[in-house]
């Protein structure tokens, strides 16, 4: 029998997408905003529903922490590259606090093995359009940067 819905950190509905390939939801998340999330798993796998909600609800109850290490680990491998591709004077125009604040969660992404992504909301640059992605394991910590689905290769 296959669960086309599960219930995370007690009271928000996930419900099964079999286009997505697994459940969605929208959770209050860090700051007062509303982060959608996506559970990655088969609802016919006994037991793979119950240890995504698990997994999940670890990573909510430390969603700040979490946040904080997506967002430094964006700043440490975006700014370097942005300096390096913009040339002279961009340390001048893009500070980490300015970019930090930039980094706002639209989306947490969880996967087998404990693949984890934050996505955040579109930033505009330089007029081009931003889609950072930052992903990792929950055991390793974050390893990936992508914007724009390209690899942010470390300088």
């Amino acid at each position: 029998m296959s669960c086309k819905e599960i219930i995370v950190c007690d009271d928000v509905k996930c419900v099964y997408s079999a286009d997505a390939g697994g459940y969605e939801g929208v959770i209050d998340w860090v700051d007062g905003g509303r982060i959608r999330i996506f559970l990655a798993c088969d609802p016919e796998e006994p037991g793979d529903p119950v240890v995504m909600k698990y997994l999940f609800e670890h990573v909510y109850r430390e969603k700040e922490a979490w946040t904080k290490k997506a967002i430094d680990f964006a700043c440490e491998r975006f700014l370097p590259y942005f300096y390096y591709t913009s040339g002279f004077g961009a340390q001048y125009v893009m500070k980490k606090p300015f970019f930090e604040k930039l980094l706002i969660p639209e989306a947490l992404e969880l996967f087998d093995e404990g693949e984890i992504h934050f996505v955040f909301k579109t930033v505009t640059i330089a007029s081009k359009l931003h889609f950072f992605d930052v992903a990792g394991t929950t055991t390793d910590g974050f390893t990936l940067l992508q914007d724009n689905g390209v690899d942010i290769p470390t300088v």
